[in-house]
């Protein structure tokens, strides 16, 4: 889409002028410019995109300073944007988590979440990361049950209420939490369990994309022991020694498991051959671990979509991407243009489900 293209653009130079991202957008696919410009004034308008230096450090990167008028894109053509970190990865942590609550829990339940995201969506950020990005809040702010159906009207108090009694009776996810009780009982997101329960999910499906069902029964069995001998673990997962061995190595190779060694005798004088050797998780990098082999994963899939859309404008006679409706095409071009729809759906479809998990 062209906002994609936009984000694009300005993942890859930080700010630039709204003329220089359309003429960048357009490099990429020729006939966008007005959903490009709709895109960036839409950006804007949401404050996803600020003007560079629009951004105050008070509150982390929080808050949008005012630039005074309001003119439009075309007012002042110098003026470069540049993504407010701050909105833009809540507003993504909102749609994952609503979306994850409406895949668990319902949709009743996904759309409770939103009144609680959206609630959220103006607050200051609490600081920044290690790497610099802003942090997110742990906890959202309480909303009473007649708060919350004020801002979803248009759905039946007794479907709010069941949603907020299926969300608030998971002990185990604590995904909501009860602030007060009465008659009006007011409830809030634990916005870090829900982050656990995910990158969780995550984890689980890496692990089995890449290391098969007996991988993923060895790192369920990991997650649920702090270490284990590699003869115990097979017994555990119901797969032989050796299957279970391949799939650990392969684990190790990875950066999901970790090797503890315990000497039996004093360390200095120990042997290898008379130390007990355990499996572990290695959790202090597992998420960092998942995310490199997804970024990995998105930029192959990156890579590859790119170079099958180049190979295909040059295969392709130039007035196609003029106006295909109109070109005539040999069989062989019409069969390649067939082809190159289905591939290319594939490989967007990729890279859509890997940016969910990145």
């Amino acid at each position: 889409s062209a906002g994609e293209l936009v984000a694009n653009v300005l993942f890859e130079h930080h700010d630039l002028p709204v003329d220089t991202i359309v003429r960048q957008v357009l490099a990429a696919q020729p006939d966008v410019e007005a959903a490009a410009r709709r895109s960036i004034t839409s950006m804007i308008d949401d404050q996803v995109l600020v003007s560079a230096g629009g951004i105050s450090e008070h509150g982390g990167g929080g808050t949008v300073r005012k630039s005074g008028s309001k003119r439009g894109l075309e007012d002042d053509k110098s003026v470069s944007y540049q993504f407010n970190w701050a909105v833009l990865l809540a507003r993504v942590r909102a749609d994952r988590i609503a979306r994850f609550v409406d895949h668990h829990y319902g949709p009743a339940a996904g759309q409770v979440m939103t009144a609680f995201t959206a609630n959220d969506a103006n607050q200051p950020s609490p600081g920044r990361t290690p790497r610099g990005f802003p942090k997110l809040h742990t906890v959202s702010s309480g909303l009473s049950s007649s708060g919350i159906s004020r801002r979803m009207s248009h759905m039946q108090p007794s479907t709010i209420m069941n949603a907020l009694d299926i969300l608030s009776s998971d002990p185990a996810a604590s995904v909501l939490q009860p602030t007060s009780t009465g008659a009006d009982s007011a409830y809030s997101v634990n916005y870090w369990a829900v982050a656990r329960i995910m990158q969780r999910e995550l984890y689980e499906g890496i692990v089995l994309a890449r290391h098969g069902v007996v991988g993923s029964r060895v790192a369920r069995l990991l997650a649920e022991n702090e270490a284990m001998e590699d003869r115990f673990v097979s017994e555990e997962a119901l797969v032989t020694h050796a299957d279970a061995r391949v799939a650990l190595t392969a684990m190790l190779r990875d950066g999901f498991v970790r090797l503890v060694e315990l000497p039996k005798g004093s360390i200095a004088e120990r042997l290898p051959k008379n130390s007990i050797f355990l499996w572990a998780l290695a959790k202090d990098q597992l998420l960092e671990t998942t995310q490199t082999h997804v970024l990995k994963a998105l930029c192959n899939a990156r890579a590859a979509l790119a170079h099958e859309i180049a190979a295909f404008r040059q295969a392709m006679p130039p007035s196609f991407f003029i106006d295909p409706a109109s070109t005539i095409l040999s069989e062989a071009e019409a069969k390649l243009a067939a082809k190159h729809e289905v591939q290319r759906a594939g490989l967007q479809h990729a890279v859509a489900a890997l940016l969910e998990r990145a």
